[in-house]
């Protein structure tokens, strides 16, 4: 973490000297400099999460975890003269450092370009906020059962157009299908399956769209902390959906990890598909999402389990190997006086072959409630939570205390 922020401050030192400058603090806490008259724009940020929680199981013993969950670092540029940018984050509490990694172009206002390692566009709406913009640490049980991280190596394309107040948002996506970092270890860990195809369709019936990255649950950004009667509606309407050809894994975030043939005792990989709606609207101090979405599978007629072609799959047996099923939560946010902020959730997950004890996917739900309460410049935040996941069949139930921190760089 120092070599990187030294590279930064080195980076923005050096271009100080030579430029025309100014900096400020943006609404999310981040340190943002303008070079040249504003032609050229640089940000530095980050966050630090610590988490203390006590889980508990109705068929085991109560276990106690101290731990930084995040601590990320970004870096952002852009050339408003030339529409070229990029973004950097990285978090240094786990192995593989790199999250985010794209560079943009953005060749008119309304149309933007990306390559690089980022959030899918064919997840749900929770999965495309950045960490530091949800209300609990944690991802909940629709994101969490589903996908890991929702970040996949690709080119990505959005483009924005107005019918009166009415802004629609288009956007497509073409990865690699295997997650972050798909490229493997070595030249022995190769990708496996074809490519990952990804669309989605915002509706924003207020107007006034905002990028993925600035998107957060919360109000405490939109409303004031006195009085909010000002405040006008907003919301966003999603649809999305993907394909990924041929997965190997069974969130269709890796590789290598599953291996299924055809009756020459090659290679046939399933086909993951994805679709979903989801709804984020704020009013006043109030804040809603909800999201539900469908996991299933195809491309599995005549396949094996092993090379020599001697077990063939069974039906229901896909789900042994991949995450199928379908789920809802809705999340439910307001902000108090004095900068202190409520919410609940509730969601539930469901398998699909309900028949098959070893699916990967076990139907459960899960609720939860938290406060929360920020400072005056609402870098810094700390919460509490309590919370419940009940499997259905097992007749058993999970349950987690939740203390935590979280400090805006």
């Amino acid at each position: 973490m120092k070599r990187i922020a030294l590279i930064a401050s080195i980076v923005v030192q050096s271009t100080l000297l030579f430029s025309q400058s100014s900096a400020q603090i943006s609404p999310n806490n981040q340190l943002v400099f303008s070079l040249n008259n504003g032609e050229y724009e640089f940000g530095l940020g980050g966050l630090i999460q610590v988490s203390a929680n006590r889980l508990s199981s109705s068929i085991s013993d109560p276990k106690n975890q101290l731990f930084p969950q995040r601590t990320f670092f970004n870096f952002r540029g852009k050339s408003y003269k030339n529409g070229l940018g990029f973004f950097v984050q990285t978090d240094f509490s786990i192995p593989s450092l790199l999250l985010d990694a794209v560079m943009t172009y953005q060749p008119t206002p309304n149309i933007n370009l990306e390559i690089g390692q980022r959030q899918n566009v064919g997840n749900n709406r929770e999965l495309l906020l950045q960490e530091g913009n949800l209300m609990n640490p944690d991802r909940e049980l629709l994101s969490s059962a589903f996908a890991r991280s929702g970040r996949e190596f690709g080119i990505f394309m959005d483009h924005s157009f107005a019918l009166g107040k009415l802004v629609f948002n288009p956007q497509i996506s073409v990865t690699s299908g295997d997650g972050m970092n798909s490229f493997g270890i070595d030249s022995r860990d190769v990708d496996q399956g074809g490519l990952k195809y990804s669309g989605r369709l915002d509706i924003y019936p207020f107007g006034n769209k905002l990028h993925y990255r600035q998107m957060q649950l919360s109000t405490i950004n939109s409303a004031s902390s006195e009085s909010s009667t000002n405040s006008r509606p907003w919301a966003v309407f999603g649809l999305y959906g993907s394909i990924n050809r041929g997965v190997s894994d069974s969130k269709g975030e890796g590789h290598n990890n599953f291996a299924l043939y055809n009756a020459l005792g090659d290679l046939q990989l399933p086909n993951y598909r994805k679709w979903g709606v989801d709804l984020l609207f704020k009013w006043n101090r109030l804040s809603l999402l909800a999201e539900y979405t469908i996991n299933t599978a195809n491309g599995i007629q005549g396949s094996y389990t092993d090379i020599y072609s001697t077990q063939k799959l069974r039906e229901t047996q896909i789900s042994e190997y991949l995450i199928l099923g379908s789920g809802y939560q809705m999340r439910l946010g307001y902000l108090l006086p004095k900068q202190f902020e409520l919410y609940g959730t509730y969601g539930a997950v469901t398998q699909e072959f309900n028949q098959n004890p070893y699916s990967l996917l076990q139907s459960q739900s899960s609720w939860k409630a938290g406060l929360s309460k920020y400072n005056k410049t609402k870098n810094l935040r700390l919460h509490f939570a309590f919370g419940r996941t009940i499997l259905t069949k097992q007749q058993t139930s999970n349950t987690q205390i939740h203390f935590g921190a979280q400090m805006m760089l």
